[in-house]
Protein backbone atom coordinates (compact mmCIF):
# COMPACT_ATOMS: atom_id res chain seq x y z
CA UNK A 1 0.00 0.00 0.00
CA UNK A 2 1.25 3.55 -0.86
CA UNK A 3 -0.26 5.18 2.09
CA UNK A 4 1.60 3.39 4.75
CA UNK A 5 3.55 4.91 6.86
CA UNK A 6 6.26 3.30 9.21
CA UNK A 7 5.66 4.81 12.71
CA UNK A 8 9.35 3.76 13.54
CA UNK A 9 10.41 6.21 10.09
CA UNK A 10 8.57 8.86 11.56
CA UNK A 11 9.40 9.16 14.64
CA UNK A 12 13.35 8.89 13.01
CA UNK A 13 12.45 11.90 11.06
CA UNK A 14 11.03 13.53 13.91
CA UNK A 15 14.09 13.08 15.87
CA UNK A 16 16.49 13.95 13.12
CA UNK A 17 15.04 17.02 13.18
CA UNK A 18 15.18 17.84 16.60
CA UNK A 19 18.91 16.38 16.46
CA UNK A 20 19.25 19.16 13.21
CA UNK A 21 17.88 21.72 15.41
CA UNK A 22 19.58 21.09 18.51
CA UNK A 23 22.65 21.24 16.07
CA UNK A 24 22.05 24.77 15.29
CA UNK A 25 21.50 25.73 18.86
CA UNK A 26 24.98 24.42 20.79
CA UNK A 27 24.95 23.87 24.60
CA UNK A 28 25.98 27.78 26.13
CA UNK A 29 29.66 28.37 26.78
CA UNK A 30 29.15 31.13 29.15
CA UNK A 31 32.30 31.74 31.52
CA UNK A 32 33.23 34.70 33.26
CA UNK A 33 36.76 35.69 32.93
CA UNK A 34 39.12 36.05 36.12
CA UNK A 35 39.83 38.91 37.70
CA UNK A 36 41.27 40.97 40.31
CA UNK A 37 39.46 42.14 43.23
CA UNK A 38 39.00 45.91 43.52
CA UNK A 39 40.25 45.66 47.34
CA UNK A 40 43.20 45.26 46.63
CA UNK A 41 43.45 47.53 43.73
CA UNK A 42 46.99 49.37 43.54
CA UNK A 43 44.97 52.39 42.76
CA UNK A 44 42.33 52.15 45.69
CA UNK A 45 45.45 51.85 48.18
CA UNK A 46 46.93 54.97 46.19
CA UNK A 47 43.91 57.02 47.02
CA UNK A 48 43.79 55.97 50.32
CA UNK A 49 46.98 56.98 51.35
CA UNK A 50 47.02 60.32 49.79
CA UNK A 51 43.60 61.65 50.46
CA UNK A 52 44.75 63.75 53.11
CA UNK A 53 45.35 67.57 52.10
CA UNK A 54 48.85 68.49 53.48
CA UNK A 55 48.49 72.41 54.70
CA UNK A 56 51.95 73.05 56.53
CA UNK A 57 53.92 75.56 54.26
CA UNK A 58 57.31 75.05 53.55
CA UNK A 59 59.88 76.23 56.76
CA UNK A 60 62.19 78.34 54.25
CA UNK A 61 64.99 77.80 57.62
CA UNK A 62 65.22 74.02 56.97
CA UNK A 63 65.71 74.17 53.39
CA UNK A 64 69.76 74.03 53.05
CA UNK A 65 71.98 76.10 50.56
CA UNK A 66 69.52 79.28 50.99
CA UNK A 67 71.39 82.12 51.68
CA UNK A 68 71.17 86.20 51.66
CA UNK A 69 68.38 87.23 48.83
CA UNK A 70 66.98 83.75 48.47
CA UNK A 71 66.52 83.32 51.84
CA UNK A 72 64.48 86.56 52.68
CA UNK A 73 62.30 85.74 49.29
CA UNK A 74 61.60 81.84 51.00
CA UNK A 75 60.52 83.85 53.95
CA UNK A 76 58.02 86.28 52.14
CA UNK A 77 56.98 83.09 50.34
CA UNK A 78 56.23 81.23 53.68
CA UNK A 79 54.68 84.18 54.93
CA UNK A 80 52.20 84.39 51.94
CA UNK A 81 51.75 80.79 52.22
CA UNK A 82 50.74 80.75 55.83
CA UNK A 83 48.58 83.95 55.22
CA UNK A 84 46.63 81.65 52.18
CA UNK A 85 46.48 78.71 54.25
CA UNK A 86 44.96 81.13 57.26
CA UNK A 87 42.66 82.32 55.06
CA UNK A 88 41.25 79.23 52.67
CA UNK A 89 41.58 77.33 56.02
CA UNK A 90 37.74 76.83 56.11
CA UNK A 91 37.76 75.73 52.61
CA UNK A 92 40.59 73.26 53.06
CA UNK A 93 39.08 71.85 55.99
CA UNK A 94 35.49 71.03 54.07
CA UNK A 95 37.73 70.30 50.91
CA UNK A 96 39.13 67.27 53.69
CA UNK A 97 36.00 66.39 55.04
CA UNK A 98 34.73 65.64 50.90
CA UNK A 99 37.95 63.59 50.51
CA UNK A 100 37.60 61.71 53.17
CA UNK A 101 33.73 61.17 52.61
CA UNK A 102 34.63 60.26 48.96
CA UNK A 103 37.49 57.90 50.13
CA UNK A 104 34.72 56.08 52.37
CA UNK A 105 32.30 55.63 49.84
CA UNK A 106 34.52 54.63 47.56
CA UNK A 107 35.87 51.86 50.04
CA UNK A 108 32.42 51.09 50.24
CA UNK A 109 31.14 50.26 46.69
CA UNK A 110 34.59 48.28 46.39
CA UNK A 111 33.67 46.04 48.90
CA UNK A 112 30.18 45.68 47.62
CA UNK A 113 31.42 45.43 44.57
CA UNK A 114 33.84 42.06 45.40
CA UNK A 115 30.90 40.85 47.10
CA UNK A 116 28.55 41.09 44.38
CA UNK A 117 31.09 39.31 41.91
CA UNK A 118 31.33 36.86 43.76
CA UNK A 119 27.90 35.90 43.96
CA UNK A 120 27.28 36.39 40.27
CA UNK A 121 29.98 33.89 40.22
CA UNK A 122 28.84 31.57 42.33
CA UNK A 123 24.89 31.75 40.38
CA UNK A 124 27.07 31.65 37.15
CA UNK A 125 28.66 28.14 38.81
CA UNK A 126 24.77 26.94 40.02
CA UNK A 127 23.23 27.86 36.55
CA UNK A 128 25.69 25.90 34.40
CA UNK A 129 25.57 22.61 36.86
CA UNK A 130 21.52 23.35 36.90
CA UNK A 131 21.49 23.90 32.62
CA UNK A 132 23.79 20.45 32.79
CA UNK A 133 21.73 18.73 34.46
CA UNK A 134 18.68 19.91 32.55
CA UNK A 135 20.44 18.88 29.33
CA UNK A 136 20.87 15.15 30.61
CA UNK A 137 17.34 15.07 32.07
CA UNK A 138 16.44 15.75 28.55
CA UNK A 139 18.79 13.41 26.97
CA UNK A 140 17.68 10.49 29.60
CA UNK A 141 13.69 11.80 29.12
CA UNK A 142 14.19 11.67 24.96
CA UNK A 143 15.89 7.71 25.51
CA UNK A 144 13.34 6.87 27.77
CA UNK A 145 10.74 7.64 24.79
CA UNK A 146 12.51 6.34 22.11
CA UNK A 147 12.19 2.97 24.52
CA UNK A 148 8.77 3.63 24.89
CA UNK A 149 8.43 4.46 21.15
CA UNK A 150 10.52 0.96 20.35
CA UNK A 151 8.27 -1.08 22.81
CA UNK A 152 4.65 0.36 21.31
CA UNK A 153 6.02 -0.27 17.67
CA UNK A 154 6.89 -3.90 19.05
CA UNK A 155 3.45 -4.58 20.64
CA UNK A 156 2.13 -3.42 17.22
CA UNK A 157 3.96 -5.23 14.89
CA UNK A 158 3.23 -8.37 17.44
CA UNK A 159 -0.41 -8.01 17.15
CA UNK A 160 -0.43 -7.62 13.00
CA UNK A 161 1.58 -10.56 13.19
CA UNK A 162 -0.39 -12.74 15.21
CA UNK A 163 -3.98 -11.56 13.36
CA UNK A 164 -5.22 -9.70 16.31
CA UNK A 165 -4.42 -6.21 14.96
CA UNK A 166 -6.94 -3.97 12.52
CA UNK A 167 -5.86 -4.78 8.80
CA UNK A 168 -5.38 -1.74 6.59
Amino acid sequence: MANDVSARELVRQVWDEVAAERALRPAPEASLSDYDRLVEDGERHYVNSRYVLDRAPLDPDRRPGIGGAGRLTAKLRARAARFVVGVLGGYFDDEQEFLAHLVRLQNTLTVHIDRLSGEIRQLEALLQAESERLRAADTALHARLEDRIRAVADEVAGLRRSGGGAER
